[in-house]
């Protein structure tokens, strides 16, 4: 399990309470898909290198939930505390598909080949696919 903390997020994010009942009931707070969605998408946006994990979340992301848009409010905040505010948020497909052109996409694959439970979980992750998924 990974727990990550900004200690200066960004306005914006919609936070969610959920109750984990597995040993004993827990509440969690935590962000709602879009939000999450919106963090990953300023990721693989601004990383100065692209990251196989990104990518692979960005097609689960993209299958999770037809229609899923991310929080556009989050996502735009985020951009300009990063100094890419140039980016326009609400365009953030075409954004996505101008950094999918740049990948190196054997080297992405070999990056994510010791993480995934089954090796043909690799074949979401591949231009076409991702191209087709950004709509």
């Amino acid at each position: 399990m990974k727990v990550e903390i900004d200690l200066e997020p960004p306005d914006g994010a919609v936070i969610e309470t959920s109750l984990v009942q597995h040993f004993y009931p827990v509440a969690l707070r935590h962000h709602d898909l879009p939000s999450l969605f919106a963090g990953k998408l300023h990721a693989l946006l601004t990383r100065p290198d692209a990251k196989g994990r990104d990518w692979f979340d960005l097609a689960w992301y993209l299958t999770q939930k037809r229609g899923l848009e991310p929080n556009l409010e989050l996502l735009a905040n985020a951009l300009a505390q990063t100094g890419h505010g140039h980016v326009d948020a609400s365009r953030w497909a075409e954004a996505a598909r101008r950094r999918l052109r740049d990948v190196e996409w054997e080297k992405m694959i070999e990056e994510l080949r010791p993480f995934v439970e089954r090796e043909g979980d690799l074949e979401h992750v591949s231009p076409t696919l991702i191209d087709k998924l950004l709509g």
